[in-house]
């Protein structure tokens, strides 16, 4: 529904703060007059709605809330020291000054919730009141819920954490009237009353400190209960929405005319992540475009824009901007500098803050303006790219970056003219690389429209052939604005045809491309994984004393462990060698296994390996794709000796008496349960396309190599041979480390897990799959039935021996392969 009204310019209206701009037409004088009424058409508000930036909290506060519990695990020595520190202050108190701390605390925690929704009552909230009730009353009953079932589900070392024992028995592991004061307040935010704000959570830290201090409570329980309270009063606030702070446009009407700046009209235009839109009129007739700047939308894009801030280097994405205020000055100051400098873009006339939470700019609107998204192709002559070149060139003149140049923020005019538009996006003061990167970006943007050879041409209309290969480093997808990276990856051939335009405009130009990139996509899942995995292999630690894993193992074990380890690089070198396409020497490849041990330490284990592997064939002789290929047909071979051995041990270990790791049925269940997955995936013509594009380039370079080998049976069985022997060896390592401990398992229960933490550790992106090997090792051995401790140290112990000890001979062959020119 669209309101349609008049609305004249009251002082009841809301606070309008001029920040520094005039109107052309009036003085500030003329705006505190009384002005004709403002006819307002937009559509209807809603009186309440969801901030994002309330469903950034509640993600934090529930990624914090679990956090705590995962340090509750593994770090008790700590949680239970913080403990003993606080304890040990209460006892230089005097008693009546605790007691008077003990009941003035205790008396306002009752009074919080009658308070907070007395100040509720009078504002007249009543359904804030009712979500708040009900947020305190649900987060009462989960902290209840968790105090009770809590301790029957979580392990001793998190219960310790959450508990302290007094007189001979255990604390809450929650406190609900905690979190049911938590969430109350959080769902008002209790935002504009800071009396009531350091009232409240004054008096829940006064309580729990006394708690602490009284040994009634445990730290680590009272703040997961204030972050569950938290997380579920942020729950609620998100889910039913909180009253709109934002003004209307009745309110963005007065605040202009409180700049000197009356509006006869005003029209909704639209709205974005992070403004909204209206178009106006003054009373002299004056078009604008009318920009409201929201507090409560700022945080809209904040998770992709520290992603990219992740990402990419800061001369490629700025950050983000949180206030109000300093949002619209980096809007102001480009466009202001720009115009002062001759550059065609919309005039900012006013700027003024509508609320304490929201600002609106008024900039000029151009008659007869189209974007380079909406005209045709002809009209884009070597004129009008040089005049865009020019007006560009201008703004770089003046120190200012655009950093937006996508066809939807450039413009023709009635004329014909040129004008850059979207400046409120740039930066003032830009170093010579953002300003490289703008030219890189305007290349891009007009080879997305008349072609790469003709945008080069355009250019050099304006720029030297020096400057626009200056810019040939900076042509990267990662460099451009969000709009002209979804228009490459639909014409993702147009890249390189611009950076052949370029070189043909400037031979010498610079080819290496310029770093922009803090980190890949791949290696911040990597990092998260590895966090991951250390994490749970901290918790896995907490129950082992680390000196024990050397001084109680078995030697005689651990010496048999070290041999099948020695044993798994005879094997993987039997492989290599079965299906080279060129001779190799034995001795040469058996250190070139080696040092692929090494290589994984900085990169994901299968991938070190092949990588290798790969180059050492290539310098031995054979082409990059038959070596390829030659490698990845050795693959074939792991992988099949990898199915016969998990069916083997599968089946021994569903018929033995000891521990039921895995039943036969189990096997036989699973085996048929992926059958019917892939089955049902590939009767999708998506599935099937994008398994073709990978799949198929692979086994084209593999498969003439396996038919090449089954020529030769005995190129077969050694590669088939060895594969086996490698993964049998290590089986036998693992063997050997479980005896070291005492453990008793069988020899086909410890393949089995062998095998499933390989393939753990192959899919991990973690290097050398660190971390998670260990994890997966662990937690397999603990479900064949052997205790915590022992199945860490075995793991540990496997793992020293197969891959921290060859570390050392690994880098030592590395160095010698690469001093010999063999890898």
């Amino acid at each position: 529904m669209w309101h349609d009204h008049d609305v004249a310019d009251s002082p009841d209206g809301p606070t309008a703060g001029h920040l520094g701009l005039a109107s052309e037409g009036g003085s500030r004088t003329d705006a505190l007059l009384p002005q004709p009424p403002a006819h307002v058409v937009e559509p209807e508000q809603p009186s309440r709605i969801r901030r994002p930036n309330d469903a950034l909290r509640l993600v934090m506060w529930a990624a914090a809330t679990g956090l705590l519990l995962l340090f509750g695990d593994i770090a008790l020595g700590t949680t239970v020291g913080l403990e003993e520190d606080l304890a040990s202050g209460i006892t230089r108190l005097p008693d009546l000054i605790l007691t008077i701390l003990a009941f003035a605390s205790n008396l306002l925690l009752f009074l919080l919730p009658p308070l907070v929704l007395t100040d509720l009552a009078i504002r007249r909230r009543w359904r804030t009141i009712a979500v708040a009730t009900a947020a305190g009353v649900t987060a009462w009953l989960f902290a209840y819920a968790f105090s009770i079932l809590g301790p029957e589900f979580m392990s001793r070392a998190l219960l310790d954490a959450l508990t302290t024992t007094t007189s001979g028995s255990r604390t809450p592991v929650a406190f609900p009237l905690v979190s049911a004061v938590v969430a109350l307040a959080s769902v008002d935010g209790l935002r504009g009353r800071p009396r009531l704000a350091t009232g409240v959570w004054g008096a829940l830290i006064g309580f729990t400190i006394l708690l602490v201090f009284d040994q009634s409570a445990a730290p680590l329980a009272l703040a997961v209960s204030a972050g569950g309270g938290r997380t579920v009063g942020l729950a609620f606030r998100y889910g039913f929405g909180t009253v709109n702070p934002r003004p209307a446009g009745a309110d963005v009407a007065r605040a202009l005319a409180s700049v000197a700046v009356p509006l006869a009209y005003l029209r909704w235009d639209g709205e974005s992540d992070d403004e909204r839109r209206y178009l106006g009129s003054t009373l002299d007739g004056r078009a604008l475009d009318i920009r409201v700047i929201d507090r409560d939308r700022r945080s809209a894009g904040l998770i992709y824009q520290l992603y990219r801030r992740m990402r990419v280097q800061g001369v490629v994405e700025r950050p983000p901007t949180w206030s109000v205020r300093r949002a619209v000055d980096q809007a102001a100051l480009p466009v202001l500098a720009a115009r002062r400098h001759g550059v065609r873009t919309p005039d900012l006339i006013a700027a003024a803050s509508v609320t304490s939470d929201s600002a609106v700019l008024a900039f000029e609107d151009v008659p007869g303006l189209h974007t380079f998204e909406t005209i045709d192709v002809s009209e884009l002559d070597d004129s009008t790219l040089a005049d865009l070149w020019v007006q560009v060139r201008t703004l770089h003149r003046a120190g200012i970056a655009h950093e937006e140049l996508h066809a939807g923020n450039i413009a023709l005019d009635a004329s014909g003219r040129v004008w850059l538009l979207g400046l409120e996006y740039g930066e003032i003061a830009a170093d010579q690389l953002t300003l490289r990167i703008d030219d890189g970006e305007l290349l891009v943007t007009t080879a997305l429209i008349v072609g790469a050879n003709r945008a080069v041409r355009g250019a050099l209309q304006e720029l030297t052939a020096q400057r626009i290969g200056e810019a040939l480093p900076l042509l990267q997808t990662i460099a451009l604005s969000r709009t002209n990276r979804q228009s490459i990856k639909r014409n993702r051939e147009l890249m390189q045809e611009l950076r052949d335009a370029v070189v043909a405009a400037f031979p010498s130009a610079p080819t290496e491309p310029v770093r922009l990139e803090r980190m890949r996509p791949r290696t911040l899942f990597a990092f998260f994984a590895s966090a991951v995995a250390v994490t749970i292999l901290m918790g896995q630690l907490a129950s082992v004393n680390l000196v024990s894993v050397v001084t109680e193992a078995d030697p005689r074990w651990a010496a048999i462990a070290m041999t099948m380890s020695i044993l798994t690089y005879v094997g993987a070198t039997i492989v290599i060698t079965s299906l080279a396409p060129v001779a190799l020497r034995w001795i040469r490849t058996f250190q070139t296994q080696w040092a692929s041990t090494f290589v994984s330490l900085v990169a994901p284990a299968a991938v070190g390996n092949i990588g290798t592997n790969s180059r050492y064939l290539q310098q031995a002789g054979a082409r990059p794709a038959v070596a390829i290929a030659s490698v990845g047909a050795t693959q074939i071979f792991v992988f099949l000796s990898y199915l016969i051995l998990v069916v083997v041990f599968g089946v021994i270990t569903g018929k033995q008496q000891g521990p039921d790791l895995i039943p036969n049925t189990t096997v036989l269940l699973v085996v048929a349960g992926t059958v019917v997955v892939a089955a049902t995936l590939l009767a999708i013509p998506a599935t099937r396309r994008a398994f073709s594009t990978r799949v198929t380039p692979l086994l084209s370079t593999t498969w003439p190599r396996l038919l090449e080998s089954a020529r030769q049976p005995k190129r077969i069985a050694m590669g088939l041979g060895g594969a086996l022997m490698l993964n049998l060896c290590y089986a036998a390592a693992l063997f050997a480390a479980v005896s070291a401990y005492g453990g008793q398992l069988e020899y086909a229960t410890v393949g089995f897990v062998y095998l499933a933490a390989g393939a753990v550790g192959s899919a991990a992106p973690t290097p050398g799959g660190i971390g998670a090997v260990e994890a997966a090792l662990a937690a397999g051995l603990s479900a064949a039935g052997l205790d915590g401790g022992t199945a860490v140290q075995s793991a540990l112990l496997f793992r020293a021996v197969t891959f921290w000890i060859p570390m050392l001979p690994g880098w030592l062959s590395f160095s010698h392969l690469q001093r010999q020119g063999a890898l």
